[in-house]
C-alpha cells in the first residue's frame, strides 16, 4: 500500500490539535452551563490521543481540524431534531453534509475515469455500484442508523480509503481467478503472476483494457484461452 501520504508529525501540529481539542471541549462546557438541556443535542468531548489516531495524512489533518474549528463558530452548537427524531447539533449536520458531498466528489471523478458501465461484466457492475452518489438527508434517517451512518462518512471521507478499496479490488481478482478459471496450468500461471503485481497499478489499468476484466461468467472461450489472454495483456502492461 502506497505511504506517499504519510503525515510527519511537527511540534506545531501536535500543538495545534491540543489547543483545538481544549477549545472544542471549552465550547461545550459553556454551552452546557447556559443551556443544560442541550445535553442530548451536543457532541461528546474529544482527546488528544483518540483525535491523532484518526489523522494518517496531512489532508486528514486539515479536514479534522477544519471541522472542529468550525464548531466554535457562533450558532453551531444550536440543536437540531431531524423529522425522524435525531438530536443532533446545526454543526454536526452540516460537516455530515460536507463529508458525503467529498465522498461524492471523489465517486464523481472515479466514475468519469472509469467511464462505468453493465457492459464491463460482473465485476464492472459491482465497482459502478460502488461509485453511485451516497444519498444524505438527515430526515430520512432513522435514530438508531445515525451512529452507523456517521461511522461509515467517516470512514469513506479519510484519504486512505482509497487505498484499501484498491486493494480489496486485487483481491477479489485474484478469488475470481479461483473461483471462475479453477487450478489449471494457465489459471496458474494468470493467479502467480498478478499476486506480484502492485494493487495501485492494477487498478489504474483496469478501466482501459477490458480483456484484463475477464469475462467470467458470459465468455464462450475456453478458460485456458480466457487466462492466457487475460496474462498476455498484464504483462504487455
Amino acid at each position: 500500500m502506497s505511504k506517499k501520504y504519510n503525515i510527519k508529525w511537527r511540534k506545531k501540529d501536535r500543538k495545534k490539535v491540543t489547543n483545538t481539542v481544549r477549545k472544542f471541549n471549552a465550547k461545550i462546557t459553556r454551552t452546557l452551563k447556559k443551556h443544560p438541556e442541550w445535553e442530548n443535542y451536543l457532541p461528546e468531548r474529544i482527546n488528544v490521543k483518540d483525535t491523532i489516531s484518526m489523522i494518517e495524512t496531512r489532508q486528514d489533518f486539515n479536514r479534522i481540524l477544519n471541522s472542529y474549528e468550525r464548531f466554535m463558530k457562533k450558532g453551531a452548537e444550536m440543536p437540531f431534531t431531524s423529522q425522524t427524531g435525531i438530536q443532533t447539533t446545526t454543526w454536526e449536520k452540516r460537516e455530515v453534509g460536507y463529508k458525503v458531498a467529498q465522498i461524492n466528489r471523489a465517486r464523481t471523478l472515479e466514475t468519469k475515469k472509469a467511464d462505468v458501465s453493465t457492459y464491463k461484466g460482473t465485476m464492472g457492475s459491482i465497482e459502478s455500484n460502488n461509485l453511485k452518489p451516497k444519498k444524505y438527508n438527515i430526515d430520512k434517517i432513522k435514530p438508531r442508523e445515525w451512529e452507523y451512518y456517521k461511522r461509515t462518512v467517516n470512514k469513506q471521507v479519510k484519504a486512505r480509503y482509497k487505498d484499501a478499496k484498491v486493494q480489496k479490488y486485487k483481491e477479489n481478482y485474484l478469488r475470481t481467478i479461483r473461483e471462475n478459471l479453477g487450478y489449471g496450468e494457465k489459471a496458474n500461471e494468470l493467479y502467480d503472476y498478478v499476486l506480484k503485481l502492485d494493487a495501485k497499478m492494477m487498478y489504474d489499468v483496469y478501466y482501459d483494457d477490458p480483456i484484463l476484466e475477464i469475462q467470467f461468467i458470459s465468455d464462450p472461450l475456453p478458460v485456458d484461452t480466457i487466462a492466457e489472454k487475460a496474462l498476455q495483456h498484464w504483462k504487455e502492461l
